[in-house]
């Protein structure tokens, strides 16, 4: 099946010269989701959140300003009303079904208390899943492979908020939206800036990039 989405992904994946392995690490989500990305195959996703979660962690990865414009592929391409039959004519009489079901107000009570209590244990549980995921890194200031001529380099980019963002071990401030501008003094030569961002759960996220200063 030809897929706009996956083809656009294949594509910067390739750009990057990275293998689908490569790009899992880079973005901490299986290679079994990138491969279902690139060719359609979306019902290995308990979730459509799921889905756009790793497109996100990908573009990041792609250091791409296209991120929700992936996302809005996603969602046209994402398959609806899989398996529910077309032109069926509505059940009368005798055919219909719970016919004989007799819901009482007690009964509708419990229905609805057990669909109340799915719904709660799912958010939550979705929730619980999203936390304890390595946190979102992207960097755009430098870029990789950067050469500049003054010892003061300006460092951005964005993570979450509530992580700790740290460059070669020193802390970088992190606004209210998760996002940091930072000026740091580096010396003269050859410089490997290490970005580490850690959640609140332990789980951390790296950036490598490569500076010389003339």
């Amino acid at each position: 099946m030809e897929s706009a989405l996956g083809t656009a992904l294949r594509t910067r994946r390739e750009a990057l010269g990275m293998d689908v392995d490569d790009l899992a690490r880079a973005a901490h989500i299986s290679a079994q989701y990138i491969r279902a990305l690139e060719d359609a195959g979306y019902d290995i996703f308990p979730a459509k959140v799921y889905a756009q979660g790793a497109v996100r962690r990908m573009s990041h990865i792609f250091e791409s300003n296209d991120g929700e414009e992936l996302i809005v592929l996603l969602n046209r391409e994402w398959p609806r009303g899989i398996g529910e039959a077309t032109d069926r004519a509505a059940p009368t009489g005798s055919q219909r079904p719970f016919a004989g079901l007799h819901l009482s107000p007690r009964r509708i009570g419990l229905i609805g208390i057990s669909a109340f209590s799915l719904v709660l244990l799912g958010f939550w549980g979705l929730r619980l899943f999203l936390f304890t995921l390595p946190p979102l890194l992207a960097v755009e200031i430098p870029a990789p492979y950067s050469r500049i001529t003054a010892p003061v380099l300006t460092v951005a980019g964005a993570t979450e908020k509530e992580s700790r963002l740290t460059v070669n071990g020193r802390e970088i401030n992190i606004d209210e939206r998760g996002n940091f501008n930072e000026e740091i003094e580096l010396p003269l030569g050859a410089n490997t800036l290490r970005f580490a961002s850690q959640s609140r759960f332990g789980k951390t996220s790296e950036e490598v990039r490569y500076v010389f200063v003339e």
